[in-house]
């Protein structure tokens, strides 16, 4: 099987794990919060999410969550990783 971390968008099914792991929502619904959101797929099948929300020079990592049937088998610590790579790596002027 495949592995891949990309770009996603604010879906369904997104929100559904988030749900499903009790995280927050609210601000996301309401489209305040600007989290640019990133899944791990295993071949074509979302598997986990993370999110960072830019704050000027910081940004906040948040969302984090990983479907019960794919925890520990590292999903999270690599949306962690990849969250902070695309937070800390320079951003376009």
């Amino acid at each position: 099987m495949t592995t891949s971390i990309r770009p996603v968008l604010l879906s369904t099914e997104v929100m559904e794990l988030l749900k499903e792991v009790e995280l927050p929502t609210e601000d996301l619904v309401e489209g305040r919060s600007g989290a640019i959101f990133y899944g791990i797929f295993e071949d074509h099948t979302v598997c986990g999410v993370v999110a960072i929300e830019p704050h000027g020079n910081l940004a906040l990592l948040r969302s984090l969550a990983v479907e019960t049937q794919h925890q520990r088998n590292g999903f999270g610590q690599a949306l962690v990783a990849h969250a902070v790579e695309v937070a800390t790596s320079p951003r376009p002027q």
